[in-house]
Parts: structure tokens; sequence; C-alpha cells
């Protein structure tokens, strides 16, 4: 785990703060990644419920058929 200094080093003043802003940086760029990744796998889900809601709305329509057969 990286561990930044609570304090700035006086010889490199802004060091920290560019530190936090890199912190700031790749975390909202793995945070952005995550979402994205995690919207396809919704819409993968979504798309295979509708699919299989379907399939069994086709199945519960050729049962009436049959039955009234």
């Amino acid at each position: 785990m990286c561990s930044y200094p609570s304090t700035t080093n006086p010889g490199y003043p802004n060091e920290t703060e560019a530190q936090e802003e890199d912190f700031k940086f790749n975390l909202m760029k793995l945070i952005k990644a995550f979402k994205e990744e995690m919207n396809k796998f919704l819409k993968e889900i979504h798309e295979n419920t509708f699919k299989q809601a379907k399939a069994l709305m086709r199945k519960q329509i050729n049962i009436k058929k049959y039955k009234k057969i």
C-alpha cells in the first residue's frame, strides 16, 4: 500500500500536492473503468433476462395452444 507524507518537504514544496493529484487522477480513472465494466455487465444481465422472459412467454403460449387442441 502506498503512503504519502502528511507534511510537505521544504525542499520540494509541491511534491505532496503532485502526489495527491496523481493519486486522485488514478483513482478517478479506476472508478471510471469500474463503472464502464459494471454497466457492460448489467447490460448483459438485462439482455439475458429479457431473452429468458421472452422464451418463457413463448413456451406458455405454446402450452395454451396445445391444451386447446
